[in-house]
C-alpha cells in the first residue's frame, strides 16, 4: 500500500478547515493510501503533481504508486491561489490509516499517527502529530554519548553527568522524553523525568510514554521538581510548600510591614528573596549577571528576615530549604532496576541549590553500588526566571549540543538572534564572563527557509493597541464555522509580549502569552506585540525574554513595535529591523491570519471551559466539543462534573430551542447532553445505544452517567433500570424485578404489571 506523507504547510491548510471539509481531506488521504486513485489527474501546467477531488475539496500531491508526497490541501476556491509548486517538502509527517511507516534523514524529524486512538485523524492535524516523533540520527547520539559513559562504571558523578546545552527548536525536550523510554523499555533502568509544571500534561501524550504507563511498570517517573522529591523522599511529601503558597506567604509579609517595591509582589520576587537572600552558599553574588540586574529590589527583598519567612510557611519548606534538606539528607535508593537515569529539562530556570541536591543525591546512590547517570537539558538564553544558576558552578565534565533547528524558519531566526547582541553586552558590564553565554542555533540549519519577519511600525502604543483590536474583529471566523470550537482555537492568532504594562483587553479570537506562559509551546505564525516597549539599553532579563518570545514561531512572524521602540532598539546606529519587511495595517491582518496553529487544549484548559461554558449560557453549542474535551483529555470524574454544569445551564434555555439545537446536531454525546438537559433520559438512552458496537466505551460511559443523573433526581429505580442495560443485575430489595430488565415507560410498566396481577 503507498505510504502517505504530509508536509507542515499542508498540515497548515486542513487546520484552516472547519470539521465537515476536513473530514472529506481524510476520505481522499485513505483512499490514497489504500491505492485508490478516483478522480485524479496531473495538475495542468505540472508534469509531478496531481489533483484528487472529492466534492468541493482538492489535494494536491506528487510520488508514485508507493510513496505520496501531499503538498496542498483545501477547498476548490482556495487551493490554487498559491504557488504550492515552491513549497518547502521538509518536514513531512507521516500518515497511514492502518500504520505510520516514515524514513527519516539525518536532518529531518518525523512523526508518526497512533490510529488506535479514537478521532486519530482530528488528533493528528491539531497537533497530534507532534507526540509521536521518531528521533534523527543526530538526535540518538545523545544516549550514545550516555551510553559510553554507562560502560565506565567507575567513573565519578562529573563524568557520568551529561550536560546538554542547546538553542530552541533543537528537540532536548523530544530526547529527554524518548530516549528516557527507551532506557527504560530497552535497558530497564530507572528513569525520571524531572520537568516544568507547564510540560508534565504536554509530555504525558507522548505516545512512547503513554505505552510504558498504560503496563503500569515500575521505575518510570515524570514530574516538577518538588514531586520528584516527594517520590524520593516520602517523608518530605507533606512538608514541601506549593509556589502559590510561597508567594502568598512573601506577599502577606511585604504587606505587613509596608515594604515598598514599587510593584506587585510577583514570584520573581520569591525566587530573587530564596536564590540570593535565604542562600547561604558561598557563591559570590557580586559577579552573577542576574543579581547585578535585580540588586535593588533584592536590597529591598533584604527587610525581610528568615524568621518571619518560615512562620509565615508555617514552617514547610520552600523550594531552597527543600533542596537543602535532600543534600543533608539524601534518602536511600529503593532498588527496581539495576541503574538509574534522571533527567531535567530546562535546567536553567532551576535554582543552583536544586541541582546541586540532584548531584549529591547520585553521588550517594552511586557509593551504594547503583550506578547514576544525570542529563542536564538546558539553554542559558533562555532564562527566564531569576536565579542564580550556570553551568559552571555544576563542575560538570560531559557536554554536548544538539545541532539542527526543527521548528525555526531561517528568517526567524536570523531575527531573533539579534537580540542576543544586548544579552552578552550586558553580561559582560555586569561582571559575566565573555564565553559565559552559548552559541544561538545558526540560521543555515534550519529546514525551511522561511518568509521575511513583517514589521508594522506604529507611531504610538495607542496606535499598536488599535491593531490589535482589528486584528481580533477581523480574525473571527465566519458564523458557520463559529460552531466548531477546535478550528476557532487553531484560528486564533498568537499575540506575544514582554509584561506591557496596559490593558489589552479581552479578545477571543487572540491568545496573549508573555514568556513564561509561552515556554514549552510552539505557534505557526504569532504577532509580537510592542516587545521591545520600555526605556533606556535593554536589559540581560528583557533580551532573554525577546529571545524565548521570538524563537516560539515556527515559519510567520509579525512585529508590531512603535517608533520609539524602534529607537530604542536601534540606538547603536545598528538597524536590527534591516531584514525585515515592512507591512501596513490592512496587509499584516490579512498575512499573520493566513496560517493556523496547532491547538495546544491541555495547556489552556482553562480557555477550553470558558468557551464551553459561553455556548452553554448562549445555548449555540460547538458541534465538535465532545471531541475537544477528549483531546483536551477531559475524562472520568472531571468529564461528568463539566457535563452536571452544562446541564444545569442549558436547562435554563427553553425547549424549543435545545430541541433546535437537538435537530441540527450529528455527534452522539452531545445528542445525549442535551436529551439529558431537557429531562429526556430514557431517549438519551436509546441515542447512546448506537454506540454499543463501535465505541463500546464511550457507550459505558454515556449510560453511566444517566444513571447518575438519575440517582442526583432521586430517582434509583429508573437508575437501576438503566444500569441493567450495562448487564448490571437490578437490585433484588427493588419492587417488581420483572420490568427492571424492559423498556419503556416506568409507570405503563407498573399498570401492566399490577393489571396482570389477580387480586
Amino acid at each position: 500500500m503507498p505510504i502517505v506523507k504530509i508536509i507542515r504547510a499542508a498540515i497548515r491548510d486542513i487546520q484552516k478547515l472547519s470539521i465537515v471539509p476536513s473530514r472529506k481531506i481524510y476520505e481522499i488521504f485513505r483512499r490514497l493510501s489504500e491505492g485508490d486513485y478516483r478522480h485524479t489527474e496531473f495538475l495542468e501546467g505540472f508534469h509531478s503533481l496531481r489533483r484528487t477531488r472529492l466534492d468541493d475539496v482538492r489535494v494536491i500531491w506528487e510520488g508514485d504508486c508507493g510513496h505520496i508526497l501531499i503538498v496542498k490541501a483545501g477547498l476548490r476556491r482556495d487551493v490554487y491561489q498559491d504557488n504550492f509548486a515552491d513549497r518547502q517538502r521538509i518536514p513531512a509527517y507521516g500518515w497511514n490509516p492502518e500504520y505510520a511507516e516514515i524514513s527519516s534523514t539525518d536532518a529531518t524529524q518525523a512523526y508518526v499517527l497512533n490510529r488506535e486512538e479514537n478521532n486519530a485523524w482530528y488528533s493528528f492535524v491539531y497537533g497530534g502529530y507532534r507526540y509521536s516523533p521518531i528521533l534523527t540520527q543526530l538526535q540518538r547520539q545523545v544516549s550514545e554519548d550516555l551510553l559510553q559513559v554507562a560502560n565506565n562504571p567507575t567513573a565519578d558523578i562529573r563524568s557520568r553527568a551529561l550536560l546538554v546545552q542547546s538553542a530552541p527548536g533543537t528537540g532536548k525536550t523530544v530526547c529527554a522524553v524518548l530516549l528516557g523510554c527507551e532506557f527504560h523499555q530497552q535497558y530497564e533502568w530507572n528513569t525520571m523525568l524531572i520537568v516544568p509544571k507547564a510540560l508534565c500534561r504536554d509530555i504525558a501524550d507522548y505516545s512512547e510514554v503513554k505505552n510504558i504507563r498504560q503496563r503500569n511498570t515500575e521505575g518510570f517517573f515524570i514530574g516538577t521538581f518538588s514531586e520528584w522529591i516527594g517520590e524520593v523522599a516520602p517523608d518530605m511529601r507533606q512538608r514541601i510548600a506549593s509556589p502559590e503558597e510561597e508567594l502568598q506567604a512573601l506577599q502577606n509579609i511585604a504587606e505587613r510591614i509596608h515594604l515598598n517595591i514599587g510593584e506587585t509582589i510577583s514570584y520573581h520576587d520569591v525566587l530573587l528573596y530564596q536564590a540570593f537572600i535565604l542562600n547561604d552558599n558561598n557563591h559570590n553574588h557580586d559577579n552573577n549577571p542576574i543579581y547585578k540586574t535585580n540588586e535593588r529590589r533584592i536590597n529591598i527583598l533584604r527587610r525581610i528576615r528568615r524568621e518571619w519567612w518560615e512562620r509565615e510557611l508555617n514552617h514547610r519548606l520552600c523550594r531552597l530549604d527543600a533542596a537543602k534538606e535532600l543534600i543533608s539528607n539524601a534518602p536511600i535508593i529503593t532498588k527496581s532496576a539495576e541503574r538509574t537515569i534522571l533527567i531535567i529539562d530546562e535546567a536553567q530556570d532551576y535554582l543552583l541549590d536544586e541541582l546541586l541536591a540532584v548531584i549529591n543525591l547520585c553521588k550517594k546512590w552511586h557509593k551504594q553500588n547503583h550506578p547514576t547517570y544525570l542529563w542536564l537539558l538546558g539553554d542559558l538564553n533562555q532564562r527566564v526566571q531569576p536565579v542564580d544558576f550556570n553551568w559552571g558552578h555544576l563542575e560538570l565534565k560531559q557536554t554536548t549540543e544538539l545541532v539542527y533547528n526543527y521548528r525555526n524558519s531561517q528568517r526567524i531566526l536570523e531575527f531573533a538572534n539579534q537580540f542576543l547582541d544586548f544579552a552578552r553586552q550586558e553580561n559582560l558590564k555586569l561582571g559575566g564572563r565573555h564565553n559565559e553565554l552559548p552559541e544561538p542555533a545558526k540560521p543555515e540549519n534550519s529546514l525551511e527557509e522561511g518568509e521575511l519577519v513583517r514589521l508594522l511600525e506604529c507611531s504610538s502604543l495607542d496606535m499598536a493597541l488599535e491593531f490589535l483590536r482589528q486584528l481580533a474583529q477581523s480574525s473571527k471566523s465566519e458564523e458557520d464555522d463559529e460552531r466548531w470550537l477546535l478550528r476557532k482555537l487553531a484560528n486564533q492568532v498568537r499575540v506575544l509580549h514582554n509584561n506591557l504594562d496596559c490593558q489589552y483587553g479581552s479578545f477571543d479570537s487572540l491568545e496573549i502569552i508573555n514568556a513564561e506562559q509561552a515556554k514549552g509551546r510552539e505557534f505557526e505564525a504569532a504577532v509580537a506585540l510592542c516587545l521591545f516597549h520600555g526605556t533606556g539599553t535593554p536589559s540581560l532579563e528583557e533580551s532573554f525574554q525577546w529571545y524565548t518570545l521570538l524563537t516560539r514561531t515556527r515559519s510567520r512572524l509579525l512585529v508590531v513595535a512603535t517608533t520609539a521602540e524602534l529607537e530604542r532598539i536601534n540606538c547603536d546606529a545598528r538597524d536590527y529591523f534591516a531584514y525585515c519587511a515592512p507591512i501596513d495595517f490592512s496587509s499584516a491582518v490579512t498575512w499573520i491570519t493566513g496560517v493556523a496553529s496547532d491547538v495546544d487544549l491541555t495547556q489552556i484548559i482553562d480557555d477550553v471551559h470558558r468557551y464551553l461554558q459561553t455556548s452553554w449560557e448562549t445555548g449555540y453549542l460547538y458541534w465538535d466539543t465532545y471531541l475537544a474535551l477528549q483531546l483536551a483529555r477531559v475524562e472520568g470524574e472531571t468529564l461528568y462534573k463539566w457535563e452536571q454544569e452544562a446541564i444545569s445551564i442549558l436547562k435554563q434555555h427553553s425547549t424549543e430551542h435545545l430541541c433546535s439545537e437537538l435537530e441540527q446536531c450529528q455527534s452522539i454525546a452531545l445528542r445525549c447532553l442535551l436529551l439529558r438537559s431537557m429531562n429526556c433520559s430514557w431517549q438519551a438512552v436509546r441515542e447512546a445505544s448506537q454506540l454499543q458496537e463501535g465505541e463500546p466505551r464511550e457507550y459505558v460511559r454515556l449510560l453511566e452517567s444517566i444513571a447518575r443523573d438519575l440517582e442526583n433526581k432521586g430517582l434509583p429505580y429508573e437508575a437501576a433500570r438503566v444500569r441493567t442495560r450495562l448487564e448490571q443485575p437490578f437490585p433484588s430489595n427493588y419492587p417488581f424485578p420483572e420490568i427492571g430488565y424492559k423498556s419503556g415507560s416506568l409507570l405503563s410498566l407498573v399498570c401492566e404489571t399490577l393489571l396482570s396481577e389477580h387480586f
